[in-house]
C-alpha cells in the first residue's frame, strides 16, 4: 500500500511501504489533526518549544524536578497539535506565550499545571488564537503565571 509524506525539502512524496499521510517533523511543519508528525520528542530539561515541535512530547527529568514546557504563539501554528506525556510523576508544567493564551473548559489561562502522575498527558490545539485543551488523563490545573 503506498502512502503520502510531506516533507520540507521535498514537498510531497509517495511512500511505497506506508499508509495514510504523515509529515516530517522540522520547525517548517507544524502538522495538523488528524494528520501525523513522525517522531516522539523526549524533553529531560526546560524548553521552550517551535512551531515544529508539534506531536507527541514526553516529558521526563531524570529525578522528581519539574519542567516547564514554553509554548510557541498560537498565532505562529494554527492548526497545529501539541501532545505532552508526563516520563516520571512531578507535575510538569506547560505555559503559554501570553496572558490568557491557554483555553481549559472556558476559562482561560496562561499556566497549566500536570497531574503528579506517570503518563499524564494533555493534548493542546491552536486556533491561531488560543491554544484550547482537547483532552487530559489526570486533572490539570490552569492558572497565571
Amino acid at each position: 500500500m503506498a502512502g503520502i509524506r510531506f516533507t520540507n525539502a521535498k514537498g510531497v512524496v509517495t511512500s511505497k511501504n506506508s499508509s495514510g499521510v504523515s509529515f516530517e517533523r522540522d520547525s517548517q511543519s507544524t502538522g495538523f489533526y488528524p494528520f501525523k508528525v513522525d517522531s516522539t520528542q523526549t524533553f529531560t530539561a526546560n524548553a521552550t518549544m517551535s512551531n515544529g515541535d508539534c506531536g507527541v512530547n514526553i516529558i521526563s527529568a531524570s529525578t522528581a524536578a519539574v519542567l516547564t514546557m514554553s509554548l510557541p504563539a498560537a498565532s505562529g501554528c494554527a492548526g497545529a497539535m501539541f501532545l505532552f506525556r508526563c516520563g516520571n510523576a512531578a507535575g510538569h508544567v506547560i505555559t503559554g506565550s501570553a496572558a490568557s493564551s491557554i483555553a481549559l473548559t472556558g476559562s482561560l489561562g496562561s499556566k497549566l499545571t500536570l497531574g503528579n502522575t506517570t503518563n499524564a498527558a494533555v493534548a493542546l490545539q491552536s486556533d491561531g488564537n488560543l491554544f484550547h485543551v482537547l483532552s487530559f488523563s489526570t486533572i490539570c490545573a490552569l492558572g497565571t503565571g
